[in-house]
């Protein structure tokens, strides 16, 4: 990363061919134009809910480890958003689609979801609160931009769908991604070599997990 330029910013265009896959990845592709399979998008709804009950944890322990009063306050809204609102989404869409409580809960991981959600807690135990707030930006700052690409495109046809799309566009998570990636920011300006490298190398790790999560849909890699 060269001097002057914000991390976010620079990871973003330094992997610029992951993210035009992950865009490009026919499960947001039929979530626009209607022809995603129910099946797929019942495994993800199902599996991201698991997803959320870890990521919460690493958002949790990320507040423990905040360096400031301020950051430990949006660190604890971000928490309080994914426990309340993201997840009374999937919530709901289960309930509509007639996946009990019980079921949505006692379900267990797939492979991909396992796989990102024990390389966050990972980091999160093992790292300083700079290289987990890298990590997380591919999932927090990736799906404000995946859903503004979805939303630039037109509501959704279906109803799930366009929830779905509704709440990652909703002011509040888009204000919170976006204070995550300034801080990522601020912190990336302060932090020497080493630290430096080991937010990049997170990152990358984050971002290819996160494209295995979507093919994860379909039974594990895209076809």
């Amino acid at each position: 990363m060269s001097v002057g330029q914000r991390f976010a910013a620079s990871m973003r265009l330094r992997t610029a061919d992951s993210w035009r896959a992950v865009l490009a990845h026919r499960f947001l592709a039929g979530m626009s134009d209607g022809t995603l399979p129910g099946a797929a998008f019942r495994v993800y709804m199902v599996q991201d809910y698991l997803f959320l009950i870890e990521y919460s944890r690493v958002l949790a322990l990320a507040t423990a480890k905040a360096t400031s009063l301020d950051e430990m306050g949006h660190l604890a809204n971000l928490v309080d958003a994914t426990v309340t609102v993201e997840m009374q989404l999937h919530r709901d869409f289960a309930a509509r689609v007639g996946i009990s409580a019980a079921e949505l809960e006692g379900a267990q991981m797939l492979p991909e979801c396992h796989a990102y959600t024990c390389h966050l807690l990972a980091v999160a135990w093992a790292e300083p609160v700079e290289v987990i707030a890298a990590s997380l930006l591919p999932c927090q700052l990736g799906y404000a931009e995946i859903t503004a690409s979805l939303a630039a495109k037109g509501t959704p046809s279906l109803a799930e769908h366009a929830e779905w799309v509704a709440a990652y566009t909703a002011d509040e998570y888009v204000r919170l991604a976006s204070w995550l990636g300034e801080r990522v920011d601020g912190l990336a300006e302060q932090a020497g070599p080493r630290l430096l490298a080991r937010m990049e190398d997170v990152y990358r790790a984050s971002l290819r997990l996160e494209h295995g999560f979507w093919d994860m849909a379909f039974g594990g890699g895209e076809q």
